[in-house]
């Protein structure tokens, strides 16, 4: 079985909803007194940002980076712990996972389930190991075997299932705080532009020249240094 920690790595790096290409910050033909760039009447002004600095520079992205890197170190702590409880069912994964996710808010009697959950586990498991060992079995012990058997490769799949559940909500979240991180610097673009008389914004990394670059101002106005 794929180990979860290795298949949310990919989440631990951020991929922020930011369009490369062409940001609108005002109607064509928009000026104001302070803008520096000219251009004929009713003709767009352009200008660009490098959004990789701006992006780096913004102190709340850090702040969303150490939030996404707490939830996702949870649930692989807690995936690990429902790996070692591979004999439990669907059902019982599934409680033994949202009681986990409690962590230190656990009652004392949702503390007792989770024991009592991972002796389940643990009793079935060593049921299973001395079956298999048993050298003189019985029909009813083949029988049994056979059951327990089926019951390790139905929690293998409910293993399975969960981990694919914890990815999609942390891919869900990521996107979450990605798309508010978005949010914040396309209004301080927005917000630069219109003062500087700019129609037009791209990203330096698609613009082979623009000879307004609204960088620095946008840094300063989401509160970072240039």
């Amino acid at each position: 079985m794929t180990d979860f920690s290795s298949r949310i790595t990919k989440y631990s790096r951020w991929f922020y909803i930011l369009a490369a290409a062409v940001i609108l910050t005002a109607p064509f033909g928009l000026r104001s007194a302070a803008a520096a760039p000219t251009a004929a009447p009713g003709e767009p002004v352009f200008a660009s940002v490098d959004m990789s600095k701006i992006i780096a520079s913004y102190s709340k992205r850090a702040a969303a980076d150490a939030q996404f890197k707490q939830l996702q170190d949870q649930y692989s702590d807690v995936f690990k712990t429902q790996t070692a409880n591979a004999m439990l069912s669907e059902a019982d994964q599934t409680k033994l996972g949202q009681l986990l996710l409690l962590a230190d808010t656990a009652t004392a009697d949702q503390k007792q389930q989770i024991a009592d959950l991972e002796t389940q586990a643990s009793k079935a498991s060593d049921d299973l190991a001395t079956l298999q060992q048993k050298k003189d079995a019985t029909d009813a012990d083949r029988v049994q075997l056979q059951q327990f058997t089926q019951q390790q490769q139905q929690g293998q799949q409910a293993l399975q299932d969960i981990a694919d559940t914890y990815r999609q909500t942390l891919d869900q979240k990521n996107q979450a705080l990605s798309a508010d991180i978005a949010s914040d610097i396309r209004a301080a673009v927005a917000d630069v532009a219109k003062k500087q008389g700019i129609t037009v914004v791209f990203d330096s990394s698609v613009a082979i020249y623009a000879s307004t670059d609204l960088t620095p101002l946008v840094i300063t106005k989401l509160g970072g240094t240039k």
